[in-house]
């Protein structure tokens, strides 16, 4: 049933919009049979599009939207059919939780990305699961703009025996996880299970990666627990979120600088669990003490480079299925090409100044053109160094990081090991046309990072030593500040 936001509608309105919906796919059924594609009608009745492909805009555009409108378009095609939405533009009144003007769009019953659109910021595309998508468009009685432009096509659904790309194209089951990428972004490799030989052994994982059309963290969805087995959440002691950060070996966590550059956040008010999916806890996660926190000694600030920290545990990780260290790149290992899909993830917003969600998000982002991110963040004053790089939709924007992902991972898949090519650092608001997600460059930080493990574990054989010997509390408080000093 689909009534309209603002009116009371009885039981029998309600039946006979239901039979009229019914009456208008009948007709545009038949009607379709002659068309290859659609174009919505520009008042605001219910319109029922059929046809393979078509457009729908708001009435009048690209001129100014009517005040007071309340429209509803459904596309709807066979169930062996999949719906492929293509956002073009949207320019509506902007206010707070898009209160006045808005578009919503709905894949079957379900919200698309559980919210509205308003303002100027384009969603992202998205392959519907359901065989009809409905999009709904209101206007209230005080500022208009120039109102949306969407598109849809519609391919043929896979088969049992068949596996889906991300852009709806499919291949035979034979061919996914095989090493060679069929799809266009290699998502057959992505999605799959690379086992460890060894339980320390890092980029491999048990369960695999799995991506549905629901576009959150900014333009992701919900992770699979066990498929990011190397991320770490770090709180303070109340369970408030602090940042992300990643396991690189038993214990070692890689985390972000300005995740620690405030003098209330000392280590000894935080705390790191791995083996966490849920924000409120998981089972069989490990809660792990912080013994001290190395800033990179050239950080200034985000903008600035040097974004980078390491934190040292008090006692080592036990690395399990669920609990592995993820593999550093060495300065030009690989060549980031690109386009290359890779993957954040954390427990940030799942859009700017929106929500924090209840477990682990991830989403695909693909690298960026380096000077064109350039040129973008050098128009607001902030130009980007060697070593940082970008990543996101830089035209349409529409997928990012966001607040609360600080100091977590962007990875990448290298033949079956995955490697952290990135740590999230900052951007411009979140999902931003023109102003894709700033990550620190991993590769360049290599030998930082060992030679800094190294003088850590120096210090940490010298505690176990004489944490094994001591007698005395006093010792062992000695010995615990000497670590967790700066």
């Amino acid at each position: 049933m689909w009534g309209f936001k603002g009116h009371r509608t009885t039981g029998y309105v309600q039946m006979n919009v239901s039979l009229a919906v019914l009456l208008l796919i009948f007709v545009n059924a038949v009607l379709a049979q002659n068309n290859q594609s659609e174009t919505a009608s520009a008042d605001c009745s219910i319109d029922v599009l059929t046809a393979p492909s078509g457009n729908i805009t708001s009435p009048g555009y690209p001129e100014s939207y009517a005040n007071n409108l309340d429209c509803v378009w459904i596309i709807s095609r066979p169930s062996d059919q999949v719906i492929v939405i293509t956002f073009h533009q949207i320019l509506l009144h902007e206010t707070p939780s898009c209160l006045n003007d808005y578009l919503e769009v709905y894949n079957g019953d379900e919200k698309f990305t559980g919210r509205r659109f308003c303002g100027g910021r384009l969603p992202p595309n998205f392959a519907a699961s359901r065989s009809n998508v409905r999009v709904v468009f209101h206007s209230d009685d005080s500022r208009s703009f120039k109102g949306f432009y969407l598109s849809w096509t519609s391919t043929a659904r896979c088969s049992t025996n068949q596996y889906t790309c991300w852009d709806g194209e499919c291949i035979s089951d034979g061919l996914q996880c095989d090493g060679i990428k069929d799809c266009s972004d290699g998502e057959d490799e992505i999605e799959c299970v690379y086992q460890a030989s060894t339980p320390g052994q890092c980029g491999k994982v048990s369960v695999a990666p799995q991506f549905t059309w629901d576009p959150r963290i900014v333009g992701g969805n919900a992770a699979v627990p066990g498929s990011y087995v190397w991320i770490a959440m770090i709180t303070k002691n109340d369970g408030t979120l602090q940042c992300s950060g990643t396991i690189i070996n038993h214990n070692t966590i890689l985390s972000a600088a300005h995740c620690f550059s405030d003098p209330r956040t000392a280590p000894s008010i935080l705390v790191v669990y791995v083996g966490r999916y849920d924000i409120n806890g998981s089972q069989g996660e490990q809660k792990l003490e912080i013994a001290s926190v190395v800033v990179h000694e050239d950080y200034r600030s985000p903008h600035k480079g040097s974004d980078i920290a390491l934190i040292f545990l008090v006692r080592p990780i036990l690395f399990q299925s669920t609990v592995r260290p993820i593999c550093l790149p060495s300065l030009g290992q690989f060549e980031l090409i690109e386009g290359t899909q890779c993957i954040a993830v954390g427990w940030g917003q799942l859009e700017y100044e929106g929500a924090i969600p209840d477990r682990l998000y991830q989403v695909r982002l693909p690298i960026t053109n380096q000077n064109f991110c350039n040129i973008s963040y050098s128009k607001e004053d902030t130009p980007l160094i060697d070593s940082q790089l970008c990543a996101g939709d830089l035209t349409k924007g529409a997928k990012d990081s966001c607040l609360g992902d600080s100091g977590g991972p962007l990875s990448c898949l290298f033949g079956d090991t995955w490697y952290q090519v990135g740590v999230t650092s900052f951007g411009i608001e979140c999902a931003i046309p023109g102003f894709p997600g700033v990550y620190t460059k991993v590769s360049s930080f290599q030998q930082w990072i060992q030679d800094t493990v190294a003088d850590s574990e120096n210090v940490y054989k010298l505690f176990t030593y004489k944490l094994a010997t001591a007698s005395a509390t006093s010792s062992l408080s000695c010995y615990l500040f000497s670590i967790t000093s700066f």
